[in-house]
């Protein structure tokens, strides 16, 4: 925890968190991925990414310790569409265990909602205000 806790610190200091050089990082990822897909080096992109993930982790968590309670709430929606997305990448991994094409077409299923949870976890927490900024003072 205390070394991603340096590690995200230095990086945003130095400026490497900015959406424009997060992008760029993962798209030559994804290049490098698919140009290496055959090549037995490929295993070596789980270091970036299991890295890249703990940052994420760790600027989450201290998004939600410094955040206001708007922030909070928020934050919690999009934690639980995290949540639901790994539940459903689990689940594949429990279908995937099943032969024949009922195994295959679980995986199949349950991989393309997957992304779909993360969406709509942050869909939610970027939309939606706390219900009690919704209600409307008494008298107006």
């Amino acid at each position: 925890g205390a070394l991603f806790r340096r590690v995200a610190a230095s990086a945003m200091r130095i400026g490497s968190l900015r959406p424009v050089t997060v992008s760029t990082t993962v798209i030559v990822g994804a290049a490098l991925s698919i140009a290496l897909r055959t090549s037995p080096r490929r295993s070596l992109l789980w270091i970036p990414y299991v890295a890249g993930v703990a940052i994420a982790i760790t600027c989450f968590r201290a998004s939600y310790d410094a955040g206001d309670t708007d922030a909070k709430y928020r934050l919690r929606w999009i934690a639980r569409g995290g949540l639901a997305a790994l539940g459903l990448f689990v689940a594949a991994g429990l279908a995937g265990l099943r032969s024949g094409p009922t195994g295959a077409v679980g995986v199949f299923i349950l991989l393309t909602l997957a992304p779909g949870a993360i969406l709509l976890g942050l869909g939610l927490g970027v939309l939606q205000r706390r219900r009690s900024e919704n209600v409307a003072p008494e008298g107006s």
